[in-house]
Formats: C-alpha cells, sequence, structure tokens
C-alpha cells in the first residue's frame, strides 16, 4: 500500500494505491486521496480501498473459479477477510504474533473439545505452552494437546512447500496421534470403524487407499480451478466420510482443512463446542445426500467470524500504518497472492 503523487496540468493528486496479484491477474488498485495529510481524508481512502480490492478480488474470482454455492456478496465478504488479514500480517507483526498464538489455542482447545477433551481454553494455554500435566486431567487428554502443537511446530511452521500429498496427511495423522501406538498412528485403518452417533457406515478398510487416492487428485485437479473455500469445505467433508484412520480422523482432518485455508490467506476457521452441532450436522447432510452446501455455508459462517475479530484488529491499528504513509509519497507496494 502507498501514496501515489500525480502532477496534471502542474496541479498535485494524491491515490491510495495497492498492487494485487490473485490468480495470475496482477491489477493495481486506486483510490482517490484529497488530501494526505488530512486523517480523515486518508481514514476514508484506506476504507474505500479494501472495499475496491475486495470487489475486485471477486470479480477475478468470479471469472477464474466460478463458485457454486457461494454467492457473489459472499465471495465480496471472504475477500475482504483475506485482505485484512494479509494487511495485518505484513504490517502489524507483532500484534499478530499474539494474535496467531491466541488463535493456535482457540482453535487447539475447539479441535479435542469436540472430540470429549475436558480441559478449558486457559488449561490448554498452559499445556501448550509449558508442556505440563494438569491436575485432575488425564495424560491422553494432555497429550492430544501436545500433538496438535507438534503438527504446528513440526510441519506447519516449516516454510516448505505444503503441497497436499498421502504423504503429507499421513504425516500430519502420525502427529496427531503420537503416543497413541495402538491407534496405528501414521497408517490408514486395517480394520471396520463405527462413527459414535451416526447412521453413516464408512467404507470398509481395503477400499481406503484408493479411496484417498481419488480424494487427493481430485483436490490436486481442481484446487485451481474452484474457489478455495468450496472446494477445501469439499475435502474435509469427503475425508470426514471416507474416516480413513482408527482414530483421529477429525483433528487430522480439522488440520487440513486449516493448512489449505492458510494457504489460500486466510485465518484458521475455529470449530469447537459452541458449533459442535452445526458441524456435526452439516457432516452428516454430507453423508447422507453428498450435498456439501449445508457444509460450504458453515464454514463460511466460521469465516465470517474471523472476519470481525480481524477488521476489528485492523481498524484499532490503522493509524500505525497511515502515518508511516504520511512519511512517504510512495512506498514498496505489498503483493497480494
Amino acid at each position: 500500500m502507498f501514496i501515489n503523487k500525480r502532477i496534471i496540468s502542474d496541479k498535485k493528486y494524491y491515490y491510495l494505491e495497492e498492487t494485487i496479484n490473485l490468480y495470475g491477474d496482477r491489477k493495481k488498485i486506486s483510490v482517490y486521496l484529497s488530501d494526505p495529510k488530512s486523517k480523515e481524508a486518508l481514514d476514508k481512502a484506506f476504507i474505500d480501498l479494501r472495499n475496491k480490492i475486495a470487489i475486485e478480488a471477486s470479480k477475478i474470482v468470479l471469472k477464474n473459479r466460478k463458485p457454486e454455492v457461494l454467492s457473489t456478496l459472499e465471495i465480496i465478504e471472504l475477500e475482504k477477510l483475506r485482505y485484512d488479514y494479509l494487511l495485518f500480517k505484513r504490517y502489524f507483526k507483532e500484534s499478530f504474533e499474539s494474535f496467531d498464538d491466541n488463535e493456535f489455542v482457540r482453535f487447539a482447545h475447539g479441535s479435542v473439545s469436540v472430540e470429549g477433551n475436558t480441559l478449558s481454553l486457559q488449561q490448554t494455554a498452559i499445556v501448550i505452552e509449558k508442556e505440563i500435566g494438569i491436575e485432575g486431567k488425564s495424560i491422553s487428554e494432555i497429550q492430544e494437546i501436545i500433538n496438535l502443537k507438534n503438527v504446528r511446530d513440526k510441519i506447519f511452521t516449516k516454510k516448505q512447500n505444503k503441497k497436499l500429498t498421502e504423504k503429507l496427511i499421513l504425516k500430519i495423522h502420525k502427529e496427531v496421534m503420537n503416543n497413541f501406538s495402538n491407534k496405528l498412528p501414521g497408517e490408514y485403518r486395517d480394520r471396520a470403524v463405527y462413527i459414535s452417533g451416526s447412521s453413516h457406515r464408512p467404507p470398509i478398510a481395503s477400499q481406503v487407499p484408493f479411496l484417498m487416492n481419488d480424494l487427493i487428485n481430485y483436490y490436486l485437479s481442481n484446487k485451481d480451478k474452484k474457489y478455495s473455500v468450496e472446494i477445501t469445505s469439499y475435502l474435509h467433508i469427503f475425508f470426514e466420510s471416507i474416516h480413513p484412520f482408527m482414530d483421529g480422523n477429525g483433528r487430522t482432518g480439522r488440520e487440513i482443512l486449516n493448512l489449505i485455508l492458510q494457504e489460500n490467506g486466510f485465518p484458521r476457521v475455529i470449530i469447537n463446542l459452541d458449533n459442535r452441532n452445526r458441524y456435526i450436522s452439516a457432516l452428516e447432510k454430507f453423508q447422507e445426500s453428498k450435498d456439501y452446501v449445508k457444509f460450504t455455508t458453515f464454514i463460511y459462517s466460521l469465516l465470517l467470524e474471523r472476519k470481525k475479530e480481524i477488521e476489528y484488529v485492523v481498524n484499532e491499528n490503522k493509524e500505525y500504518l497511515l502515518n508511516k504513509l504520511r512519511k512517504k509519497v510512495k512506498a514498496k507496494p505489498i503483493r497480494y497472492d
């Protein structure tokens, strides 16, 4: 983001500009800035530019990805989230680090709590920070939290290509189920499994490797053709339907879901006890009818919750960024990809 000065017929005109690179389409987005020294004018331009970027990005999405479930207005909301999340990461780094740590604690707590883990949010934070036991809590509950921390530290935070492969999925599961050797960490199940409280019967064990191969190939073949939120939702719900492991399917699936969302510029979605019933209901809808619309709209609603959080943080901290822009007529633009 930068302030650009143009001189036309000896008159100075100012614009707040940004260059975005989305799906191979590189565009410079510009809004008029009446007075770069005016706080009110710069505030207005800042809002206008973010809105304009979301609209332009959505046009590219609609042209190149042709969403099947989400409406144009919903795509615009998601693209607003993507850009604000990028601003947050790039310009408010110290705040983002603490935000990211807090977000991970909430994600980890939610992911294990929907499976029956009884640790509180505060206890989860203590385990993640110190890797110590909690009085009155079982070793297995503590280990579940430590395992999710290890997935983040050993797999997700490393600067390497996170292309979805069978090897990566098995690696994630191995960390998720570390120290639960009777649950075959890092290996597909070798027997039938049943989902408690569900009428869905997962496929027989011998079919799992073939179904997983088909699912991964489908994703890799379509990830550049379909909108990221939609195909990620489809991937997660089909993964849970296959139920490829003896245990840890939900935790592994939610790790994959958030890995792909983050790779596409979105924050994590947090699935917890507050939305567990909606989550389970959306999964069952797909298992009954292969309809993934309900699950996609569920993920969209979770991303909207994150949008409100991140938009608030950006607006609260925007003075830092705008003050930097006032000091320079032009700064290097950031990429949006």
